[in-house]
Parts: C-alpha cells; structure tokens; sequence
C-alpha cells in the first residue's frame, strides 16, 4: 500500500495533477493515506500473530514428550518487532546501536542541526511553475529535496577534515519541516580539542554585511531567535517571563570550554545588528523557533520510505541463548517435531557487531551475556564457565569468580574468612554509624532524635 500512494503523488506529464494542485486537500488526502498505510501494517502483526508463534528449543523438546506435536498448542505470540519503525523496541534497538559506536570510536565530537529551508531556489523554482502554489503545498517536494540535500552532506562531510562515522536521525518540526541531528565522529588527529579550533567551524556571530552580503542575509533570516524578553512577553519561547532557551547570551570576546567540556562560543559586542519586528538584535541572539502545527512533513517522510535513522558503519547484532533455548519461530499447523533452525557463518567486511541488550533482572542469560564480553574463542559453554582451568556450574559463578560482580558477597566472604564474630551490639552501633553518616549528608543528624540509642 505505501508504495501505492508513494507512486500516485509524482508528477507525471501525461497525467493530470488534480490532487497535486489541492493545497490543503493534499495534505489531507497524505495524512488520510498514511493512517491507512500504518492501519494496514498493525492489521497484518495481528492477523499474522494468530499463526506465528515462538518457542525456544527446550521448550519444544518438552511439548513433543508431552505429545503436543501442533504448533497451535504451545509458543507465545510475537508482539511488535524492531523493524516496525516508532515502536518501543525500534526506538531500543536503534539507540543500541548508536551507543555501540560510541563504544567503538569513543564520544562524538559535532553535533550539527541540519534544518529544511522551503526557500531553498530548487523548491521555489518548482512551484513557480504551478501557478499559485505555496512551497507548504507541496510538502512531497520538500521532503525530496531535503532527503538529496541530506544525503550530498552526508557525502560532504569531509569538510570537516577526516570524519570517521556519522549518525543521523531525523525529526520534524511543529510547523512539518523537516531536519537531522547529526552526530560526526572525527579521525583521532582531526579533532577540535582548543577554543581556536571550534572557531574554525562554528560561528555564532552576525557576518560582517560588507564581506558576505548572501550570508548575512540567510543568517538575518533564519538564525536570529526572538525577539522575546521583555520586547515580546508573548513569544512563544517565554515560560515565567523568561525565555526558555536562555537567550539572550552573554557577549564573550573569545570562545572556552566550560568545566563539563561544553564550548560557550565567542560573540562579541562588535554592533553589528539586525531589526526584527522593529527590535534590534545582535550577537547575543541567534538560532530561530518554530510554533506551527503542521505535520504533512512527517507523513510524506514516511510514505516515501526514507530512513529515520541512519549510520556508518553498520551495526550488526548478534543474539545469544542460554543452553537448549535458541528461539524458534514456527506456524500454527506446522509440526512442532520438524522445526528446524539453521546456522549461518557471519560475512566477511568491517562492521561493528553488539550482543543484544539483557536486563539484570533476567538472571542466567544476564551473566552470560557478561562473560561473552570478556570471554574470547570460546565453542562451548563449559569454555564460558571456565575460570582459570576450573568449570563453575552457573554463569552467575563464573562471572563471581572472574570479578565482574559488584555485590556485597566479597564482603561477606572476606568477613567469614578472618572468622570475626560480632555482638548485637556492635552490629547496631556500626549500623547506626552508616545511618548517621547518610543522614548528615542531606543536612541532619540522629542526635534530633532523642529516642535513637546513638552517642
């Protein structure tokens, strides 16, 4: 159904454009096609869900002694993949990936707003030609041409010297534009580590109007925030007579980084200025807010099957089981008896492989994904469980004795071994200690309580 609709709205020479050239109609019609598209993609999980079903192996081998050879009989159902994209487990899944190559190539280094001009001349050169058309008419333009746009600086990131992966995700604005936060990881010996390096990239200043004409004008236009305070205590930034996003910003005649590493970036007071609703701004003013409630930008996005999420390298994730319990996935009328699973060796290529998240709660399956973080070569899980030529019975041991717990059984442990013995007495005082200590720390003490035995 989406490329349906993805294929309607071009303009085509030998078809007439009606619903092309129906301003708020089209919009319309594109939320309507897309509610339609994701009604159609939920109906299909959970018409679908009633014959698939999962079960891990030893599970099956279970219900085959037990004679439940049919596949209706046992298995849970399947609830919304990763690949549905905006569910929680996409949204999980894609921020695993990212934080695995942060893992790899350590802390990004720019992080660049990359935001949807409907002015740009190759958008109003097309509606010129369809007389009487606004650029908001056509967000299916937009839309295309931010996603060629997005993709040439993604290709063009070379202008900040050696860029070694980028991770992007799009979003879209109250008013249905669109933009990207970038994220750029730089080459070890192309980073900016001092002020003077971050001002060979970053500007937060007016460009003098006499060298740079174009760019002051673009910067006047669309990078000047406000004006609000106490010009215009209805703008929308204004919560509590204040603005929101702390303009405006002090003058600096040099740009620092702050104590949490944070650059404060330089903006003289060098007069330069611009007037926007008869106020005038300067260079403590920038960057610009957007009030709207339009969302056509969103809905075209997506029935056009651009990707919401981007990176590079690619991330590969790999799962893990505990013994007997690798998952199957089977169908309502299949025999349980001939579920087969297959192995397949991993291609060849640099990308960035992770294990699949487990949280601690989930007990064997947690330590061993612990040790397959430390454990290299191993075939079998007895070689997991190996700690310097001695084979635990659990995971859970194994990860005690390699170190990798932090609990209060080492305590307990080494307590034991010194053989002391503590009176009731001495347990409550060391107890009350602890007590006193946590509570001076937020300001009070146990000696306002004159019932508590403390001295």
């Amino acid at each position: 159904m989406r490329e349906f609709f993805a294929y309607r709205i071009q303009d085509r020479a030998l078809e007439a454009a009606t619903i092309l050239l129906s301003r708020r109609l089209l919009q319309q019609f594109l939320v309507d096609a897309y509610t339609m598209i994701e009604a159609k993609r939920l109906s299909f999980l959970r018409h679908n869900q009633q014959s698939l079903r999962v079960a891990n192996v030893k599970n099956l081998r279970g219900a085959v002694e037990r004679g439940e050879t049919e596949g209706s009989s046992t298995g849970s159902r399947i609830v919304l993949p990763a690949s549905f994209t905006g569910g929680h487990s996409y949204m999980r899944e894609n921020y695993q990936d990212a934080m695995a190559i942060c893992r790899w190539y350590g802390y990004p280094d720019l992080f660049i707003t990359f935001t949807c001009n409907p002015k740009w001349p190759e958008i109003t050169r097309f509606v010129k030609k369809r007389r009487g058309l606004r650029p908001e008419d056509r967000p299916d333009i937009i839309c295309q041409v931010f996603q060629m746009k997005l993709d040439q600086r993604v290709k063009d990131r070379k202008i900040f010297a050696r860029v070694r992966t980028v991770v992007y995700t799009v979003e879209f604005q109250k008013r249905g534009l669109t933009h990207a936060h970038i994220l750029l990881f730089m080459h070890q010996e192309d980073k900016y580590p001092i002020a003077s390096d971050i001002d060979k990239i970053i500007c937060a200043e007016l460009p003098d109007k006499c060298e740079d004409q174009e760019l002051y004008q673009a910067v006047s236009e669309y990078m000047m925030h406000g004006p609000c305070g106490s010009a215009n205590t209805n703008a929308p930034c204004m919560i509590d007579k204040q603005c929101s996003k702390h303009f405006p910003k002090r003058f600096n005649d040099a740009t620092r980084v702050d104590d949490e590493g944070y650059p404060v970036y330089r903006r003289r007071d060098n007069g330069s200025i611009v007037e926007k609703s008869g106020v005038h701004l300067g260079n403590r003013v920038t960057a610009a807010a957007y009030q709207d409630k339009q969302k056509e930008g969103e809905v075209i996005w997506r029935i056009f099957g651009f990707s919401i999420h981007y990176r590079t390298p690619a991330v590969e994730r790999l799962s893990f089981h505990l013994p007997g319990e690798q998952t199957v996935l089977f169908e309502d009328h299949a025999d349980v008896e001939s579920a087969q699973r297959e192995w397949t060796p991993i291609a060849k290529g640099f990308t960035i492989r992770r294990i699949y998240h487990v949280s601690p709660g989930s007990g064997e399956k947690f330590y061993l994904r612990t040790l397959l973080n430390f454990v290299k070569g191993a075939i079998f899980y007895e070689d997991i469980r190996t700690v310097d030529g001695l084979v635990y019975p659990t995971f859970k041991e194994a990860c005690y004795a390699r170190g990798l717990l932090d609990d209060d059984k080492e305590y307990v442990n080494a307590i034991t071994e010194a053989n002391l013995h503590l009176t009731h007495d001495q347990i409550e005082a060391f107890a009350l200690a602890e007590i006193e200590t946590m509570i001076q720390s937020n300001g009070s003490s146990l000696r306002r309580f004159s019932e508590m035995p403390f001295k």
